[in-house]
């Protein structure tokens, strides 16, 4: 009994450091992507306005 909620914690634990990993590989990505897709937005915009 012990040992089976001392697995499902490490169970857990691994769990949640797997998705910190995750978490801080894609909020960058998402960012980027974000920075991106507004750059690009914004460019084609000016362009537009252009004669």
């Amino acid at each position: 009994m012990v040992q089976q909620s001392a697995l499902s914690i490490d169970t857990v634990s691994s769990t949640l450091d797997a998705v910190a990993r995750a978490t801080r590989v894609l909020v960058p990505l998402v960012a980027a992507a974000g920075i991106t897709g507004v750059g690009t937005f914004v460019f084609f915009e000016l362009v537009s306005l252009l004669p």
